[in-house]
């Protein structure tokens, strides 16, 4: 939600959530044990027809990408129904390239400190997850703190 923009806004026991354009997401108040229970609902999941009119499209994308020099080779031994041969190799697909590029990794140790107290606070979202919990809840949104404790000198 922060790489699209998002703010989360606590304040007076309640956080709120507003998208990139103001919109209120959510609006919930702290509950006894110091948790926001988040329950977001998700549109029902659509199925879209896609068209595809080449058939080496077509079985490279029901064959969960596989290369066409792969395909090729299964045409030829007749492994296909109606895939008869594959002229173009080089094709380039755009979820294939997605998914070679290289990500950096992440940081071992935060280039910051916090020396105030609440100066530094984490957050995380994970979900859904099954089974739900026991209140029926199916995320998991996480708050890390780093309080600054100055008597001993430390961080808890």
């Amino acid at each position: 939600m922060l790489e699209k923009g998002c703010e989360i806004k606590m304040k007076d026991c309640t956080l709120a959530l507003p998208n990139t354009h103001e919109a209120m997401i959510a609006n919930v108040i702290m509950i006894k044990n110091k948790m926001f229970l988040l329950n977001i609902k998700m549109d029902m999941p659509k199925c879209l027809k896609a068209c595809v009119k080449d058939v080496t499209w077509f079985w490279h994308v029901r064959l969960g990408h596989v290369g066409f020099d792969n395909l090729k080779m299964m045409a030829q031994k007749k492994m296909l129904k109606g895939l008869l041969s594959i002229i173009h190799l080089n094709l380039l697909c755009e979820r294939c390239l997605m998914g070679k590029q290289f990500c950096k990794n992440f940081l071992k140790e935060s280039t910051s400190r916090a020396n105030q107290p609440l100066q530094e606070i984490y957050a995380d979202i994970y979900g859904p997850i099954q089974p739900c919990s026991f209140g029926k809840k199916n995320y998991i949104f996480n708050f890390l703190l780093m309080i600054i404790v100055e008597e001993y000198g430390h961080t808890s």
